[in-house]
């Protein structure tokens, strides 16, 4: 592949993403040690003499982050990097794909995202776990195949920029969803309930129109015919407004949300392939109930008995027939027995396996958490047989054992204690993000919740193998992606992809999970993620921030150690269960040893709600993590987070985030040890057409990042913790006010910026404060093309550092989704330490752009310590 640079004449074939090398080479992750947001790129080291206006101290305490963006080391290149990687990773947003925003969804930013179906996006559900906790106690959700028609729902993340929806439109169309008769039904795979919905004008009589409905799910899987294979989730077909649905229960008891959106441009007879306009979607949800079923008794089991010559047992495991060892036995006395178990006894339900001769999970490949169908051992497909198979006994030693029960609390999870393999959803609740914990273990757990309300869960996990935290940058290729060990243990991992600002570390936008088998394949022995479809690195918000996407991965690995063990206990009382009104207090306490390194967290969390759309969050976490580098290293961490919307007329939110240098969580959401922010931000509508908003945000960042990591050694041998680097110490503050206005088709959106920058340890390089007026116009000109209009403007004498003036003219063309062809022009003015202002004008005659790297590839390990 060739590119062609004209930078002198302005001319030329622009790829204005740079790194089309990174293509060609493997990337490769190196560990976040103790908690980090890291990012993990090969590039060279940046610059020291050129140190971050905002460069945040990377990601979580004793962790690595790769700098993929201009704060990390910010010189001449790197600005005039930053203004046009900003410029060419502009996409068109589709139309018609937000929720209802009269609806008024306000949650914090670090709240995962909403799961998009097609032209729809699904409102939130509530719930006492976190959506992205854990994949495992929940195998509907988690384990799901693609033809399962399961969407995992999430809240979705704060937007401060709404689209402007005619106030008229909001109760034009009702969607109801309720179930027919019974909402409870037992979880055994077997039992189906009847789902019916209705969508009605808001007079209540049925629309004439065929409209096609998407239902999700959060456990348990629709039961017939899926209207649209194309698209996620489960579709059905609305005939003159009435529809119904089945869903088939799973085998986990617990309370289940389902939800039913239709487009509101098809509700109206309107073609959303050629409607342009903006209409919300049509949005409801229903609760059931799968309750604990207390079946009879079933015992099964086998007892093998065997007198013989050593060494040809042909029943045997393949590694002893034929050993040479084996085969000196002239008589060799064999007794194997393998026993499984299920019935009711009293109000409990017991299920136990055991195998006196190999590990429940063990394949024929070697042994994991959590068992799955081994390529050698595929089931062979039976004509008219719908058979289906389930490990309900998952264990990675020889014995498990499960004793449940209903809670007597309504609405409250099952009760249980157990030993094999389980997940921590319990410890991952939507009020805790520096406490949280999201892993797979083996060991013992229980869960309990008594008739006032509290809650307890415990657990127990034994034979711990050494736990890792991958950051890697995307390169716009499904894979491969090598993580920084290999021999992973086999089911541990978890992914995700994780979304935040280009310049502003540590903002977690959006967290969306990704499942084995339908989002992605992994190697073990070899340590390497293939995703199903490319992996895009950059992409736009509504406000027109470059935004960047992150691989997350946790995972045990293989090592020569033994004895090594988690403890952990939470605590929390349910003040009230309400849906959408869900307000508890809450209590964690985890200490993990690993020989010579110890890690112990512990910590308070509330969720305080309101109202449907009002909710306050509090945490304080603190930490204390020793290790063989550096020692015994303390921190802290806190938040304040509150969300209220009015009506459909003003959406507020504020907060109040502090990491300590020495505070780490490697089982978490990102987060930037040594990062104080704090601020607010409000959106109101002042007409039917036109939205104001009004923001105030201050970010601090002090301690000691870690040295990049730019050699083959470092790669080869990543080790656990990183090596301390540089030091940060910066500061900034921004103000901004904004309106956006809707023209028919078109919409335009002016905006007035504050930056005030202060660099402690090189005040004369990039300090100093701005004032800037953004504009941006963008007007449809057909289905897939539109024409977009932006102009920064500095208002100060002092042009902002970071944030060059420029004017952007161009009509951009999807081509498919994530691939834009751009004909545009740019012209820009940066300032530099050198040069006072330098003027500069590009015409890129095609630009491509989301496909490849944001920058040259980097290597870097970020960490804060005291």
């Amino acid at each position: 592949m060739m590119y062609l640079f004209s930078r002198t004449l302005g001319l030329g074939l622009l790829t204005t993403l740079a790194g089309a090398l990174g293509l060609a080479l493997p990337v490769h992750a190196l560990p976040n040690a103790d908690g980090n947001a890291a990012d993990l790129i090969h590039q060279s080291a940046p610059d020291p003499s050129h140190p971050a206006a905002e460069s945040a101290p990377p990601s979580e305490g004793l962790t690595e982050t790769a700098n993929a963006h201009p704060d990390a080391a910010l010189g001449d290149t790197a600005t005039e990097a930053a203004a046009d990687n900003l410029e060419t990773a502009e996409s068109t947003p589709a139309d018609g794909t937000e929720t209802d925003s009269a609806e008024g969804w306000a949650l914090p930013l670090d709240m995962p995202p909403a799961v998009s179906t097609g032209d729809v996006e699904l409102a939130p559900l509530s719930g006492d776990e976190d959506g992205l906790a854990n994949r495992r106690e929940n195998t509907e959700l988690f384990e799901s195949e693609p033809g399962q028609h399961q969407v995992p729902l999430n809240p979705p993340p704060t937007d401060p920029l709404r689209p402007v929806t005619p106030l008229d439109e909001v109760a034009e169309y009702v969607l109801t969803l309720a179930p027919e008769r019974e909402i409870q039904i037992p979880a055994n795979g077997r039992s189906s309930l009847t789902l019916i919905g209705d969508i009605t004008t808001a007079d209540g009589q049925p629309i004439t129109e065929d409209v096609v409905v998407t239902l999700s799910t959060t456990a348990g899987e629709f039961i017939g015919a899926d209207y649209d294979t194309d698209q996620a989730g489960f579709q059905v077909l609305a005939r003159q407004g009435q529809f119904e649905a089945q869903l088939r229960s799973g085998l986990n008891a617990q309370s289940v949300i389902v939800q039913a959106v239709a487009d509101g441009r098809e509700v109206r007879g309107l073609d959303p392939a050629t409607t342009r306009e903006f209409y919300p979607v049509l949005v409801d949800s229903a609760e059931v109930s799968f309750f604990t079923d207390l079946r009879p008794t079933l015992i099964s089991g086998v007892v093998d008995f065997r007198i013989g010559r050593g060494g040809t047992n042909l029943l045997g495991s393949f590694r002893d027939f034929l050993s040479p060892t084996e085969l000196n036995r002239d008589v060799a006395v064999d007794l194997q027995a393998g026993i499984f178990g299920t019935g009711s006894i009293g109000e409990w339900l017991f299920t136990g396996a055991y195998n006196s001769s190999r590990g429940l999970n063990d394949r024929c490949d070697g042994s994991s958490l959590y068992r799955d169908v081994q390529f050698c051992e595929q089931t062979y497909a039976v004509y008219g047989d719908s058979s289906t198979t389930d490990f309900m006994t998952p264990s990675i030693d020889s014995f498990y054992l499960r004793f449940q029960r209903d809670s007597i609390v309504p609405g409250a999870g099952p009760d249980y204690f157990m030993w094999g393999d389980y997940g921590t959803e319990e410890f991952a609740a939507v009020s805790q993000d520096f406490t949280a914990t999201v892993r797979e273990l083996h060991g013992f757990k229980g869960n309990f919740t008594f008739g006032n309300g509290i809650q307890i869960t415990a657990l127990y996990g034994d034979n711990v193998r050494p736990f890792q935290r991958d950051t890697i940058a995307p390169d716009g290729t499904s894979g491969y992606y090598f993580l920084s060990r290999r021999l992973v243990l086999r089911g541990s991992e978890n992914v995700f992809i994780e979304t935040e600002e280009l310049n502003r570390p540590g903002t977690v936008l959006e967290r969306e999970p990704l499942y084995r088998g339908v989002d992605y394949e992994i190697d073990y022995d070899r340590g390497t993620l293939i995703f199903r479809k490319p992996l895009l690195r950059t992409d736009l918000s509504d406000t027109g921030e470059v935004l960047v996407r992150r691989i997350v991965v946790t995972y045990q690995f293989e090592e020569q150690s033994s004895g090594n063990t988690l403890y952990a206990g939470r605590l929390r009382y349910h003040l009230d269960r309400t849906q959408n009104q869900e307000t508890w207090l809450g209590a964690t306490y985890l200490r993990e040893n690993l020989g010579v390194r110890s890690f112990e967290l512990y910590g308070a969390d509330a969720l305080i709600t309101f109202g449907p759309r009002q909710q306050v969050v509090a945490e304080f976490a603190r930490a204390n993590n020793e290790s063989e580098a550096v020692g015994l290293v303390t921190g802290s961490a806190y938040r304040i987070e509150a969300t209220a919307s009015f009506g459909n007329w003003l959406d507020t939110r504020a907060y109040l985030r502090s990491a300590s240098t020495g505070f780490a969580n490697n089982a978490t959401i990102s987060f930037v040890p040594g990062q104080l922010r704090y601020g607010a931000e409000a959106s109101t509508r002042i007409s039917e057409n036109t939205r104001l908003r009004v923001q105030y945000d201050f970010e601090r960042n002090d301690g000691i990042a870690p040295r990049p990591l730019a050699t083959f050694e470092d790669v080869i041998n990543p080790g656990v913790d990183p090596t301390p680097g540089s030091r940060v110490d910066n500061s900034l503050t921004t103000v901004s006010l904004g309106v956006q206005q809707k023209l028919g088709q078109s919409e335009l959106t002016m905006d007035w910026l504050y930056r005030s920058r202060e660099d402690r340890i090189n005040p004369n390089t990039l300090s100093g404060d701005a004032n800037q007026l953004r504009t941006r116009f963008r007007m449809p000109l057909g289905e897939r093309l539109s024409f977009i209009a932006q102009n920064e403007l500095s208002l100060s004498s002092n042009p902002d550092t970071v944030f060059p003036d420029r004017t952007v003219l161009g009509i951009n063309w999807e081509a498919l989704p994530g691939i834009n062809f751009r004909l545009a022009q740019q012209s820009a003015i940066f300032a530099v330490p050198s040069i006072l202002r330098i003027f500069r004008c590009t015409w890129a005659i095609l630009s491509i752009f989301s496909l490849l790297p944001l920058s040259p590839n980097q290597n870097s390990q970020n960490m804060l310590t005291e």
